[in-house]
């Protein structure tokens, strides 16, 4: 039943429904869980019996805490007595709601049952309790908890810690911590959050803060509330605002996702002291956290009192090319610059990945190129990489301003690192490396494809991309690199590139292409790319390759008939006649004779065959056989290749 509600199947659901109660009711389908339950209502309201059986399974797996209530009160009204299982899976249903009634249940059952809760069931018990507002609960939540050490969990501890913090039994409280080290109890992020506030609360503050800056890491995001009542204590008790501001600057460092509350009040704390340098920490700390405060704080808080003081140089990273203006408003340049020039005199602290790609998307953002290649060979130096959308958005930028090498290195860096390029950008990247002859940058590219099938599928879209836009160098180039590192690209891009090449008239590098292919992939080529090849051949210059047209046919056209593809016969005899091989006409067209039929273009080009061989009388036959006559095209043909061969006398 659980696995058909899960898959919304409210048929299956219905039916198993059905077979529960003995078949003898019939039920309109419901969905959900709450389907489940209302069947369950409905049989009650008509007076419908349910085994002992059918309530278990009710009780045992229902997550639904309504069903598992009403299966319980179920079993009561028929005078079946719920074991232990079924109390814990009762009370496993009720974890997240319905806590009030799980402490009735709990208090009204059996005690000899409560030994024998699952521990899950009793760490939902112990904080069914110490949850309540209710400071008896509390306390009971605590005597529960106290019964059955061997049960203890990091959960069913935080709970009764946060019970001890609630009613300021700090002692215990403290006490219960160094219990959980001492059976090797895992303390969670709130364990130590609760132990943070445990010694706040009891007026020990500077223990507190030096707990919580040992325990940075493993608080996480969950020292904000500790931090809050520290900087109470100080504004208020202390009335020391600089350490306050201090504090509310490692709240920003030590926790993502601040409500803006306290980025407002810590701004406002921050416009209270006699220096500004704190409130532009804080407004750097927004910016770096990405913190949207311009619709939520007042204007007033989001710039200084007076004007900032800052030098009138743009990053100093490349001072002679720098873009970025230094506005004297708090504006998102400004921050950028502000949170470099700490990171540049602190001698790189704090450049981390995530600000690294916001410092470089910043640059980017205000057009300054010049200054993203510093900041990036900045990075490269202390080893840290920006994060992928940031080096792409980079790599397009360079590209864009012709700094083919800068861009090149970032993809470069992007291989080192295991990234998969962009197939789009990674055209470019070739193009651009073929200009800057970079061959390496190809190399590599290549022996990354043989390790991976993502990179090898998008070497393949780059081969095309190139074909696409004419950069034939770097077609050549890549499928060498590649070749060169026993990466193949598919067959369909080898034909993609054959056919791109005859479009843009590129005879010869058809030639260079087919050369480079393996031959088991070379006869698996369609008919419209091999059609180009043996045209590329008919058409070359040297004679030795024109020479090389039949064999290429004769090839081909086994390798069709073995898989009864169609052979491009009309090609084949038009670059057999352009190259001047004649008998290899009459040898193909035999082929033609075992159960293909002639047409009149094929006809016609055997007939020249033989004209251009001498013999007039069988081409004479073939096409009155066929009906055929000779074209104006044909005799010129003819004629040219008479003259041509010197054969005057015809």
């Amino acid at each position: 039943m659980h696995i058909g509600t899960e898959l919304h199947r409210s048929d299956l659901v219905t039916s198993i429904f059905e077979y529960l109660v003995g078949g003898s009711v019939k039920l309109e389908s419901y969905d959900g869980e709450r389907g489940v339950y209302g069947m369950l209502c409905d049989v009650c309201g008509r007076g419908v019996k349910l085994s002992e059986l059918s309530l278990l399974v009710f009780a045992d797996r229902a997550k639904n805490p309504e069903i598992a209530l009403e299966a319980l009160a179920m079993m009561k009204d028929e005078g079946f007595e719920p074991t232990a299982n079924d109390y814990s899976a009762l009370f496993m249903a009720c974890r997240y709601k319905r806590r009030e009634e799980l402490v009735e249940i709990y208090e009204s059952m059996p005690k000899s049952f409560r030994p024998q809760l699952n521990g899950y069931a009793q760490d939902v018990v112990i904080m069914a309790h110490t949850q309540n507002e209710s400071e008896e609960l509390k306390l009971r939540g605590l005597e529960i908890f106290g019964e059955d050490e061997t049960k203890w969990t990091t959960y069913s501890c935080n709970a009764a810690l946060d019970a001890l913090l609630q009613t300021r039994q700090f002692e215990a409280l403290f006490s219960l911590a160094n219990k959980m080290t001492q059976k090797e109890i895992k303390w969670s992020s709130s364990t130590f959050k609760i132990v943070a506030l445990g010694h706040i609360r009891s007026g020990s503050v500077k223990k507190a803060l030096k707990f919580m800056r040992t325990n940075t890491t493993p608080m996480k995001n969950d020292s904000a509330q500790c931090y809050r009542e520290v900087i109470a204590y100080y504004t208020t008790t202390e009335r020391n605002l600089a350490v306050a501001c201090q504090l509310y600057k490692e709240m920003m460092q030590n926790n993502k996702m601040l409500p803006r509350s306290d980025w407002s009040n810590a701004l406002e704390l921050a416009s209270r002291l006699p220096d500004e340098s704190m409130h532009r920490e804080f407004r750097k700390q927004q910016w770096l956290q990405d913190a949207p405060l311009q619709a939520y704080v007042p204007a007033s808080l989001l710039s200084s009192d007076e004007k900032h003081r800052h030098s009138n140089s743009a990053i100093p990273l490349d001072h002679e090319n720098a873009v970025i203006a230094t506005p004297s408003e708090a504006s998102d340049g400004a921050l950028a610059l502000e949170v470099l020039e700490d990171i540049l005199h602190h001698g790189g602290s704090g450049l981390t990945k995530e600000v690294a790609s916001k410092l470089v998307l910043a640059m980017l953002a205000h057009n300054s190129i010049h200054d993203c290649v510093a900041m990036l060979d900045y990075c490269r130096g202390y080893g840290v990489s920006p994060t992928l959308s940031a080096r792409l958005a980079a790599m397009t930028a360079l590209m864009g301003g012709f700094l083919f090498d800068e861009a090149l290195g970032v993809a470069e860096d992007m291989l080192e690192d295991d990234l998969t390029l962009d197939p789009k950008l990674s055209t470019r990247a070739l193009v651009a490396a073929t200009k800057a002859k970079r061959n390496g940058f190809v190399t590599k590219l290549s022996r990354k494809s043989r390790l991976e099938p993502t990179i090898l599928n998008n070497c393949n879209v780059m081969i095309r991309n190139c074909a696409r836009e004419k950069e034939w160098d770097v077609v050549l180039d890549l499928l060498a690199a590649m070749n060169g590192e026993g990466v193949i690209p598919r067959v369909d891009t080898f034909e993609f590139v054959l056919i791109s090449c005859a479009m843009d008239s590129c005879w010869n590098m058809i030639i260079d292409v087919y050369d480079g292919i393996p031959d088991d992939f070379q006869l698996l080529l369609n008919k419209k790319a091999l059609s180009h090849v043996f045209e590329a051949h008919a058409r070359s210059e040297k004679e030795e390759i024109q020479q090389r047209t039949l064999d290429i046919c004769i090839k081909h056209k086994e390798a069709h008939y073995s898989r009864g593809t169609k052979f491009p016969f009309k090609v084949a005899m038009w670059s057999l006649l352009e190259a001047r091989q004649y008998a290899g006409v009459i040898a193909i067209a035999d082929g033609v004779k075992n159960g293909l039929d002639r047409s009149s273009t094929m006809c016609r080009r055997v007939a020249v065959a033989y004209m251009c061989t001498g013999s007039m009388d069988q081409a004479t036959q073939l096409l009155h056989d066929h009906s055929v006559n000779f074209e104006l095209e044909d005799y010129e043909f003819v004629l040219n290749a008479r003259c041509r061969d010197e054969c005057w006398g015809m």
